[in-house]
């Protein structure tokens, strides 16, 4: 649409990588999207989290380049890497 409008989008873009997760837990914490950048759980890349409706809590983790996406989408290693940033 833009294109056809002849309109310019101004910002950055990168490429980035992410495993997408959802968790339920119950929790007092506020509605607030937390953003951790080089976390020790994560070093080098990102976390964002985020709470939706019904006590889901999204956690969005970047994959750094040299990581393998197909073996970041497997369950034995996603568990103990979403266990990691709740300290």
């Amino acid at each position: 649409m833009r294109e056809q409008l002849g309109l310019q989008f101004e910002g950055i873009q990168y490429e980035g990588r992410y495993v997408i997760v959802d968790v339920v837990q119950k929790t007092r914490r506020p509605v607030e999207r937390l953003a951790r950048f080089d976390p020790p759980s994560n070093p080098g890349s990102t976390i964002l989290m985020h709470r939706q409706p019904d006590d889901v809590w999204r956690i969005d983790y970047q994959l750094r380049d040299d990581e393998d996406g197909a073996e970041a989408l497997k369950p034995e290693n996603i568990l103990p890497r979403v266990r990691s940033h709740r300290r």
